[in-house]
């Protein structure tokens, strides 16, 4: 509602991250508290198939789960990918990073005392350089966020 009141037409597309096929490039991909599910080489072909399917000044937003987390610490011999704080940063080298957030928030997951566990949480809007994307840019910051959650 919030985008048809600005006037954006927003396509949500849904399905496995792992085998998920985009049909042409698209103006933002979002993956949110997705990467901890998959191993590191399927993430990273991932994160190169968000980079590939996105138009000239389009957006990739991400929001992972860093290593310095109680999932990470509960099991650190897993296979699944938990990067190092700011990680993500080092495969998005040619973007611009827009807005970069850090915060240790509560799992819905609780330890056996009943406490919540807590995960050093990142987030990562990135826009490819020299692109304009005309109808996000048509928001302040605080507005994109809205928009794209």
């Amino acid at each position: 509602k919030f985008a048809e009141e600005k006037g954006v037409k927003i396509e949500a597309l849904v399905g496995d991250a792992r085998n998920f096929e985009v049909i042409g490039k698209q103006d933002a991909i979002i993956a949110s508290c997705l990467f901890h599910y998959f191993s590191r080489a399927e993430d990273l072909e991932l994160i190169e198939r968000m980079k590939a399917n996105t138009k000239e000044g389009g957006l990739n937003t991400l929001y992972v789960i860093t290593k310095e987390g109680d999932f990470y610490k509960e099991n650190p011999e897993t296979d699944n990918f938990y990067p190092k704080p700011g990680e993500i940063k080092e495969y998005y080298k040619d973007w611009e990073i827009l807005e970069f957030t850090s915060e240790n928030r509560p799992a819905h997951k609780k330890r056996p005392d009943g406490s919540p566990m807590m995960n050093l949480s990142e987030g990562w809007e990135l826009k490819i350089r020299d692109g304009t994307y005309k109808d996000l840019d048509k928001f302040p910051i605080d507005d994109r966020k809205r928009l794209l959650k």
